[in-house]
């Protein structure tokens, strides 16, 4: 983005998240897949969860994990 774009005023503004996005082609499916599996080794390897999440939680991280990637990859 130009300076333009990112600036209001001479201060840097933060773009809106959109929370909505999911990934839709094969190749953004399998970064989210991998993604996850590196943040859930992550976890295991520097035993940051004492348990497993329940189905619900699992399924919130997953989806979570899922919007921040494609937000991010839509916006580069």
């Amino acid at each position: 983005m130009t300076e333009t774009e990112d600036q209001k005023d001479g201060k840097l503004e933060d773009r809106p998240f959109n929370p909505w996005r999911i990934p839709i082609t094969d190749k953004a499916k399998q970064v989210v897949e991998e993604a996850i599996k590196l943040l859930e080794s992550y976890e295991r390897y520097y035993k940051l969860r004492k348990r497993t999440r329940r189905p619900a939680d699992q399924t919130v991280f997953e989806r979570t994990v899922s919007a921040i990637l494609c937000d991010a990859i839509y916006h580069i």
